[in-house]
């Protein structure tokens, strides 16, 4: 014993034990007081790449050095280039990763199409089981530099196509919602990458499938039941169809929807509530009832959405009948209708949406 100097046949002192890592050598008995020094990672960027084939986002990839106290991984960004940015300082917060390969991989949030030629900063964190952060160097991106690449040095003749065409769609965007005009993002372009893709045709949108009427069943409209349905369409990341709802009578509870894609239209007999693609409670804004089918890809764009509901009034049924619509119908209603530069803008979303569907097949 160091203190006394009894020696005894076991090696515990007693005073105290030999402790390695909080466990004592001798006895294996714990140390009460030990605390466990947090590893801390190193996350070291590989590399960006744009995913266009549903919502547009960046996949970002990346490695970790050592996962033992990580508790949580995911994407901060910010709106400029932040050195020391930290996940209170970031603009969003995108929790979550999945397994690449050797690497690990996040994605952001979807890119709305008038900012493809913004830079968008951003960083990888790991939450450690102590609370604490850590982060990878930040690093930027942006489509225009991806689509540069891809002109630059693929030997795919449908991804520089569809890759021009996107660039046309988000400089078109930028038109029309009055954004950084005085630099479009397709400005570079040659007259030769410019020659990749083909003018706007109304032939590159197949027509809305109509509506069955041996498929409608009890959603049947009934005379003085609603007052609107109609759709509309969003261009803020990825394309959504947004549906509204004016009923002609007070209801006596919620409205609910149902919607059916084409494949789920095509194999149904007769629509029922039963079969639907989904389901949603339409939201109630100034008495009139909105809701959204999200996540409409570019490829997707004459793909037909069918739509309808029922609601209650006076206790009796009100159903609204069903409407087929797609995206492409809303842009080439547009082009025929649109005011300002949005016939402009259509032309470009459909010709993209075509350069989209060539590609994706």
């Amino acid at each position: 014993c160091g203190t006394c100097g009894e020696t005894k046949t076991e090696s515990v002192a007693a005073s105290g034990h030999s402790y390695v890592d909080g466990i004592c050598t001798a006895c294996g008995e714990a140390d009460p007081d030990y605390v466990k020094p947090i590893v801390k990672p190193n996350l070291t960027l590989s590399y960006p790449t744009l995913n266009f084939k549903d919502v547009v986002y960046y996949n970002v990839y990346y490695q970790v050095s050592d996962m033992t106290d990580v508790v949580e991984m995911g994407l901060i960004t910010f709106d400029g280039a932040l050195s020391t940015g930290t996940i209170d300082d970031a603009t969003a917060v995108i929790s979550g990763y999945v397994a690449s390969g050797s690497n690990y991989m996040v994605h952001t949030n979807g890119i709305n199409a008038k900012n493809l030629g913004d830079a968008l900063y951003f960083k990888v964190y790991a939450k450690l089981s102590d609370g604490s952060y850590v982060y990878s160097d930040l690093a930027g991106y942006h489509a225009v530099a991806y689509a540069k690449d891809i002109l630059a040095n693929s030997t795919n003749a449908k991804m520089k196509s569809l890759v021009v065409a996107m660039l046309n769609y988000g400089a078109a965007a930028q038109v029309q919602f009055e954004y950084k005009t005085d630099s479009l993002m397709n400005s570079f372009l040659s007259d030769e990458q410019k020659a990749l893709v083909a003018d706007y045709s109304a032939d590159m949108v197949a027509p809305v499938t109509k509506v069955d009427s041996s498929k409608i069943g009890s959603f049947a409209y009934v005379s003085g039941g609603y007052s609107a349905l109609y759709p509309s369409v969003s261009f803020e990341g990825a394309f959504s169809v947004k549906f509204y709802f004016t009923p002609a009578k007070a209801m006596d509870g919620d409205l609910t929807m149902y919607y059916w894609s084409a494949a789920d239209y095509a194999a149904a007999d007769v629509l029922t509530a039963e079969n639907a693609t989904g389901v949603f409670t339409m939201d109630a804004i100034s008495g009139t009832y909105v809701a959204t089918v999200e996540g409409i890809a570019a490829r997707q764009i004459d793909e037909t959405i069918y739509v309808a509901g029922i609601y209650e009034s006076g206790g009796v049924s009100y159903p609204t009948g069903v409407i087929a619509y797609s995206l492409g119908s809303y842009c080439l209603d547009r082009v025929a209708n649109g005011t300002g530069n949005m016939p402009a803008f259509a032309k470009a979303t459909i010709v993209y949406g075509n350069y989209a569907k060539a590609y994706f097949a």
